[in-house]
């Protein structure tokens, strides 16, 4: 992030010996070994920006990283350093696993059929949606256990403050995603 003079590293636990991540702000760097991110086969970068998050005057660096790749799968996770008085200092993590049991907390559904038509029906605190979800059902499966769930693919959008949250919605019992759920994140500096 060349605003900040700021590079995060991830550490190769297959090629340097261990794991975490190092965070490089000017002269300073900090090793944090609780953090990961993921290795391969596909290595992305991570996402980084700057502002004042939890609202106390000072910026802090919100870094989106990348906990799993592959078929169906697009695993992030945020993690939140505070830059204090010219040092490095504490990390707020919210893991894609969190923020899938956070929108389940959520989410109710139900599904049922119409004729020929599987519909699921989502509900949220201020509203509801109500999904086709024929291909990815069977035409003779009951639907008294399809639920809707945070599912593999998730995202943070760090252009904005607050920072905003989305995860797509799996069919409980398929392999098939059937809607998009988002909400803005708060964070209070902890």
């Amino acid at each position: 992030l060349p605003e900040g003079d700021i590079t995060l590293y991830g550490l190769n636990e297959n090629v340097t010996g261990r794991s975490g991540m190092l965070l490089r702000q000017g002269e300073r760097v900090a090793y944090y070994p609780g953090l990961t991110y993921n290795a391969g086969p596909q290595i992305i970068p991570a996402g980084l920006a700057l502002a004042d998050y939890d609202g106390d005057g000072a910026e802090e660096l919100a870094a989106v990283v990348s906990a799993g790749t592959g078929t169906g799968v697009s695993a992030w996770d945020l993690h939140i350093f505070q830059l204090q008085g010219g040092g490095l200092g504490q990390v707020s993590s919210l893991s894609w696993e969190d923020l899938g049991q956070a929108a389940n907390a959520q989410l109710t559904s139900s599904a049922r059929r119409e004729g020929d038509t599987a519909l699921l029906t989502i509900s949220w605190p201020k509203g509801q949606a109500e999904c086709d979800i024929t291909g990815l059902t069977d035409p003779s499966e009951a639907l008294s256990e399809l639920r809707a769930e945070a599912g593999w693919i998730n995202s943070f959008d760090l252009s904005a403050v607050p920072i905003r949250a989305s995860c797509e919605l799996m069919v409980r019992n398929t392999l098939g995603y059937a809607a998009s759920y988002a909400a803005a994140l708060s964070f209070d500096g902890s």
